[in-house]
């Protein structure tokens, strides 16, 4: 028993959080938050099947952790997430459930309102780069060293973007095996 304590120590250490403080608090109430309002559209909407759900959450994971593991590792460095300049335990659940939470969001309402794309695609960048700044500026939830705001906005754009055009490909690629 005491054996799987130490591997279980070695493993929790060097991704632990350094200080459980006010970034932490922040993850944890946009987890539980971000998770119902998704769990909630999903049951209540279904504009979107369990299926495109899936795809967009698994795409989301991979892009974002890609992203991070090129953007926030050396050689280019250009900012740190929680705490650590290597992942943490905390980026979990950004990568799992926050960061793909927020584009099935996003695409939940397109659905919903059907508005002009890039209209839409302009107000969540302007959307998601305020919730970074929040992010930032309240609970220091990145450090930038390099990046900044204007840097997440096109980078929210192109997100949206993709997952647009992913969404409509699928919903394409679905209706001609009908």
């Amino acid at each position: 028993m005491d054996n799987i304590v130490e591997v279980l120590h070695k493993i929790y250490k060097p991704i632990a959080p350094k200080h459980f403080d006010e970034n932490e608090w922040w993850i944890i109430i946009l987890f539980f938050l971000i998770g119902y309002i998704v769990f909630f559209l999903h049951m209540k909407s279904r504009l979107l099947a369990t299926s495109e759900l899936l795809l967009i959450f698994l795409f989301n994971i991979y892009f974002a952790s890609l992203g991070d593991y090129v953007l926030a590792m050396k050689p280019i460095d250009l900012y740190d997430t929680v705490d650590l300049d290597s992942g943490e335990l905390f980026d979990i659940p950004l990568h799992t459930v926050v960061y793909p939470g927020t584009i099935y969001i996003a695409l939940q309402f397109y659905l919903l309102l059907n508005p002009k794309k890039l209209h839409y695609i302009v107000f969540w960048g302007l959307l998601l780069t305020l919730l970074e700044w929040i992010s930032v500026h309240f609970f220091h939830l990145f450090t930038y060293k390099g990046w900044n705001l204007l840097f997440s906005f096109l980078f929210y754009l192109v997100v949206i973007t993709v997952n647009l055009i992913l969404l409509t490909g699928v919903r394409k690629s679905f209706n001609k095996c009908k």
